[in-house]
């Protein structure tokens, strides 16, 4: 009984809580407000670093599942869902063209989230051969 008292204690010693809250909760994954990309890592086959991105695109989120977005010209608005660490984006621009479209139309990204930040992967169209992801950071106005 002493050995189980001990090991409850122990792990209850060795957590220690975030001290940045993170972007998302338990439950259905949601994310409200403007991101803007403000580092990337590209890789090229020798050592990478992340890189900051000086004026980079942004993305405003609205909770109920719409976007709009500055990465490109000739669409800026569309639909998002997040499921299973993917987020998939859906510009809702009916002449709209990318390579990066998969055959359902959306582009698609692996997305982890840090404290105020997430991290794109690319996971439609043509990826990164070394690597590349994008962290986009809130912006608060």
């Amino acid at each position: 009984m002493r050995i189980v008292f001990i090991f409850v204690v122990l792990t209850f010693l060795g957590c220690s809580p975030s001290s940045e809250a993170p972007l998302v909760t338990d439950g259905p994954i949601q994310i409200e407000g403007k991101f803007k990309l403000t580092e990337s890592y590209l890789g090229t086959g020798g050592e990478t670093d992340w890189q900051v991105v000086e004026n980079g695109p942004e993305f405003v989120f609205a909770g109920n599942g719409t976007f709009t977005s500055t990465h490109y010209e000739t669409c800026s608005t569309g639909t998002y869902v997040i499921a299973d660490d993917v987020l998939q984006v859906l510009y809702n621009c009916p002449d709209f063209e990318n390579n990066a479209i998969d055959e359902d139309g959306f582009i698609t990204y692996a997305i982890a989230f840090g404290a105020n930040y997430f991290i794109l992967t690319p996971t439609s169209g043509p990826t990164c051969i070394e690597g590349c992801s994008y962290k986009y950071t809130l912006i608060k106005d």
